[in-house]
């Protein structure tokens, strides 16, 4: 974490979170007392806690999560398919390679639990 100080008087931390940067900016009068360091870190912790990173998963990965095969993953994405499920994530492509975001396959996992757990 680092913490630096501008001539406006507004104190600047930042830190790495899920490989990317989050920063806080807030307005410190005069000197930086102890209240006001706790009150900016808390402001960061938060912030930190609450950041998603986009992860970019391969097809195999999400094989693991699912437990679905290869071929079943791309009919649950095809509109023309019995196992179309349109609420499933959207694939994307980057070069020659399937991706999906890790956090969509996280969510759409979830909704499906807790359909199964209301059903049950």
């Amino acid at each position: 974490m680092r913490s630096s100080h501008s001539p406006e008087g507004v104190t600047r931390l930042s830190a790495r979170a899920d490989e990317s940067l989050v920063t806080v900016h807030a307005a410190v009068p005069g000197d930086i007392t102890l209240n006001d360091i706790h009150h900016l870190l808390t402001e960061l912790l938060e912030k930190i806690a609450t950041h998603k990173a986009k992860k970019a998963i391969s097809v195999r990965d999400v094989m693991k999560m699912t437990g679905f095969s290869r071929s079943h993953l791309y009919a649950m994405g095809n509109p023309k398919c019995d196992s179309f499920q349109p609420a499933f994530p959207r694939a994307f492509r980057t070069g020659n390679v399937t991706r999906y975001f890790e956090h969509e396959i996280s969510a759409w996992l979830e909704a499906q639990a807790s359909v199964s757990r209301e059903t049950h």
